[in-house]
């Protein structure tokens, strides 16, 4: 196994106001998907408001919990 490829599942919540964008994400799964690593991405969805954008990390717990509990 080349040096410093991960060997444990990972899973990465991106969205477009975090510190990890949806595009980056999908170029981070891809890249893994390629290389053959587990590599699980969730994107929040968000909602416009008249405040602005607003994301729903809420709506993505169950899949996040759903990962954990498979995983570990």
């Amino acid at each position: 196994m080349p040096r410093g490829r991960l060997k444990c599942p990972v899973l990465v919540v991106a969205g477009g106001r975090g510190i990890v964008s949806g595009s980056e994400a999908i170029e981070l799964q891809n890249a893994c998907a390629a290389a053959r690593m587990d590599l699980q991405l969730v994107i929040s969805p968000s909602t416009m408001t008249d405040a602005g954008e607003i994301e729903n990390f809420v709506i993505c717990d169950d899949r996040i919990f759903g990962w954990l509990e498979q995983r570990l």
